[in-house]
């Protein structure tokens, strides 16, 4: 070192030829050197001037001297980080280093600094000389939860309004055997599914296709299985989702509705985790895989049906739902005579992988791939037409997906992402008559029908922090959409129809917000710019929200935003004998008969939580326009109409907590109605789904390592048309409407109950073991959840062809058991 530094050393040589081996290594500077060289010894060295030092024993006991420099994730020094023991403090210099003198006891020492986590090391982390610490940027947002276990235990309410539920911490739920990621947010307030499907999920009045679904980002076309009853995303590959019902970020475009935003866990696990589980309807398994330590890791999953191998009581009651009013299930005609040959098979399943590389702290790569698809075959003998039948139907997506992110203190964050999304269903339905022996009948029609959207996008968001209080959130997005339907018809007296339409549409966005939150304030304001090119329009979306503390526990909130959308779906009412499982079309907007949707909403509200008590109420008044129907009153020419829906209802929540009991009410109200200027006389009319009265009240019980939750749901009955017969009018199929919605179904009502059993399998608890059950439907209530009308072809007593109009009723589920065992290592 002498020659090294150009310095000499005085000292004696009895306290220093005792010691033998000191690694110095490769230091930058001098001091650094001596630095290493005391804590290695236990020597101290005091300098005389600038060439000379004097090395003296220590006098001090069991005291020593430790160094570390502090960088963050671009490995530059961090200069003014509070380093502290229970004892002492100090921080650290220009070039990030930091000295300290410590015991020989174990404990920790802190290291933090703004916008930087916060972190503990053990003083035997300390063993070497001067070792280089890493402190993590935090990425500061200043959406604060107001409220805790919103409903259960991993739903919280943000600031910004959001709804946010950690699918890995959410308690049990009434009539849920597994936490499905949509099943879960028709518990909150204002979401309804008023045909228990997950697909069926109207928030505030909006319909289902105006809600945008995100996986990891990525904008989803399917939600679920088994025809609308569960939801294709693994629960167990999600990490949390996030709920706007209202105030919604100008991020999220392309929509009328909610946003359902869910999230895939980003972080590389420090050891593998294998999960595997199955219930009375389906096994699944997944895994996560660290290839190499904090740099790179493997996500996988895997769901399959056992419809097509075992037949479970669930699957039956399942079935009984999905298929009712389907030529599935209707395997006899009027006079009795039962389909030959029958063969039935189905069969849903869904994967997902993800692949993390994160060669930096502040950078990260994910790569994703998601399929998704349901299956099914019937074939039989109609011995009334003497004919065959052969229905196909075929549903499947898939997405594939890549994302950069990189995150820095000077610069912000920012997020580049790429995606390929796909979405087919396809239905082929033979009726193969002979026509030599037998002419097809008024009713004998053969469908093919497909749809199928295919979707390519690109987006780019990011964030900077402005000031103390002040964060600006900024992208840009762009899509391009191709949309197509195929329908093909045969019969009615050998006379064919086909529809056909394919639309492209590219659509361009640049949105920005600005979020300020000060004691007692929240407030973001923010727009969007939306171009669709097929249109040629411009379209602008103006966001802002406002979050003011009234008190320390009660927020007064309001918000208003306007949105479009130029993807939806339009209802096929024609009797393809299908039921409902093809009764929705992905069309695209065009200048004559399919407008892009507008909405307007506004919503006032107040929250308050204080000693386990939880109270949120909110109102709200929403139009849309553009809104549109497939009218059917000539076959042989449906066309589309639109018109507007305009929307006014309040939400409340009211929940307390008393240790290991909890128990919360919701209540809804909504005024639903829609008027088009071609049916009935341009005069408003209840809207299809509209729920005047809604209400859940549930009950939570947790004893050690055993969760109960029971639930009762009960809501006014949705409006239908009533339909008489006209036997003189083909084209329209015979039917002829009274006043549109003039009708109404009778009350709904339903009991729920699950519960779940926690433990270890094994002496080591590693193998994490979960076992419950869920009862649908406690009470066997038949609720009727839609009313429609078909005609009916028979032959009457003097074997003479007749129609016949049939009320057409679809029924909930019966009482269903479920059964779930799962076991994580």
């Amino acid at each position: 070192m002498s020659e090294l530094y150009h310095v000499t050393f005085s000292y004696n040589p009895n306290e220093v030829n005792k010691i033998s081996e000191i690694q110095v290594g490769d230091f930058l500077n001098f001091e650094e050197a001596i630095q290493s060289i005391e804590i290695q010894t236990q020597l101290r060295f005091e300098k005389v001037d600038n060439q000379n030092y004097v090395i003296l024993k220590s006098t001090k006991k069991n005291i020593r001297l430790i160094c570390g420099k502090v960088v963050d994730e671009n490995y530059s020094a961090i200069a003014g980080v509070l380093v502290k023991t229970s004892l002492q403090h100090t921080v650290t210099n220009l070039e990030g280093f930091f000295y300290l003198e410590i015991t020989d006891q174990p404990s920790l020492i802190d290291l933090s600094a703004y916008g930087f986590k916060t972190k503990s090391i053990s003083t035997s982390f300390f063993k070497s000389p001067c070792k280089q610490i890493l402190l993590e940027q935090e990425i500061v947002s200043l959406d604060e939860v107001i409220i805790r276990n919103y409903l259960a235990k991993g739903l919280t309410k943000n600031e910004d309004g959001s709804i946010n539920v950690k699918m890995q911490q959410t308690g049990v739920l009434p009539g849920i055997i597994e936490p499905d990621a949509i099943q879960t947010l028709q518990f909150i307030p204002g979401l309804q599914s008023p045909d228990e499907t997950v697909t069926g999920l109207h928030i505030r009045g909006s319909t289902p296709d105006q809600n945008l679904i995100l996986y990891d980002g990525v904008k989803m076309y399917q939600d679920a299985h088994f025809f609308g009853l569960l939801s294709v995303f693994n629960p167990y590959m999600i990490d949390n989702i996030k709920l706007f019902r209202s105030a919604t970020k100008s991020k999220y475009g392309g929509h009328a509705g909610g946003v359902i935003s869910i999230g895939v866990d980003e972080s590389i696990p420090k050891k593998m985790s294998i999960g595997i589980g199955a219930t009375l309807t389906h096994v699944n398994s997944d895994i996560k895989i660290p290839l190499l330590y904090d740099k790179l890791a493997i996500f996988a999953s895997a769901r399959r049906g056992t419809t097509d191998f075992i037949n479970t009581i669930t699957t039956e009651k399942y079935a009984e739902v999905a298929f009712q009013n389907t030529n599935i299930l209707d395997t006899s005609n009027d006079l009795g005579d039962e389909v030959l040959n029958l063969n039935f098979d189905f069969l849903y399943e869904d994967y997902y992988t993800k692949l993390i590389f994160k060669p930096y702290e502040s950078l990260q790569f994910n790569f994703g791939f998601l399929k998704n698809q349901n299956n099914l075959l019937f074939e039989g003998t109609n011995p009334f037409f003497k004919s065959n039948t052969d229905d196909k139907l075929r549903v499947e997506s898939e997405t594939l997906y890549e994302s950069v992110s990189y995150q820095s203190q000077f610069f912000g964050s920012h997020n580049l992402q790429l995606s390929f999304t796909s979405f087919n269903k396809k239905y082929s339905g033979l009726n193969d008559f002979d026509i030599a022996s037998q002419q097809p009948t008024l009713l004998e029609i053969t469908f093919d029908k497909e749809n199928e959207v295919k979707e390519t996008s690109v987006q780019y968001n990011g964030e900077k922090k402005l000031f103390k209080n002040g964060i600006i959130q900024f992208g840009y997005q762009r899509n391009r959409s191709e949309v197509s339907y195929i329908a093909d018809s045969y019969g009615l007296d050998l006379r064919t129809f086909q529809e056909f339409f394919k639309g492209k549409e590219t659509s361009q966005s640049f949105f920005s917000d600005f979020k300020f939150r000060g004691e007692k304030l929240q407030l973001n304001l923010g727009g969007r710019r939306q171009y669709f090119n097929r249109l040629n329009d411009v379209f602008w979306e103006p966001r802002a929200f406002l979050n003011y503390k009234l008190l320390p526990k009660l927020w007064m909130k309001i918000s208003y935003e306007e949105k479009h959308q130029s993807i939806s779906q339009i209802t096929d009412l024609r009797n393809d004998g299908l039921g409902n499982l093809f009764n929705q079309l992905w069309v695209v907007s065009t200048d004559e008969s399919i407008p892009v949707i507008k909405n307007q909403q506004l919503v006032v509200g107040f929250d308050f939580q204080r000693k386990g008590w939880t109270v949120d109420v909110e109102t709200y008044i929403k139009k849309l326009e553009g809104i549109g129907i497939l009218l059917t009153d000539n076959i042989f020419s449906p066309r589309n109409v639109s018109g507007t829906n305009r929307i006014k209802g309040i939400d409340i929540l009211l929940k307390k907590k008393w240790r290991n009991y909890g128990t919360w009410f919701s209540y809804s109200f909504a005024d639903n109605k829609y008027q088009f200027e071609e049916i009935n006389n341009n005069r408003p009319f209840q809207g299809s789904f509209d729920i005047k009265h809604s209400l859940v009240w549930t009950h939570t019980l947790t004893f050690k390592n055993i969760n109960f939750a029971i639930g009762y749901r009960h809501r006014t009955g949705i409006p239908y048309t009533q339909k008489n017969l006209d036997t003189n009018n083909p084209q329209s199929n015979f039917i002829v409407f009274e006043k549109y919605n003039g009708e109404r179904l009778p009350d709904y009502h339903r009991v729920d109950l699950t519960a779940d059993y926690n433990f270890y399998l094994d002496k080591a608890k590693k193998i994490k073991t979960r076992i419950g059950f869920a009862l649908q439907n406690i009470t066997n209530e038949r609720n009727v959840l839609s009313r429609d009308f078909r005609v009916l072809e028979s032959n009457n007593e003097n074997n003479i062809s007749q129609l016949l109009l049939e009320r057409v009723d679809r029924y909930s589920i019966g009482f269903t058991p479920n059964f779930i065992i799962r076991c994580n290592l």
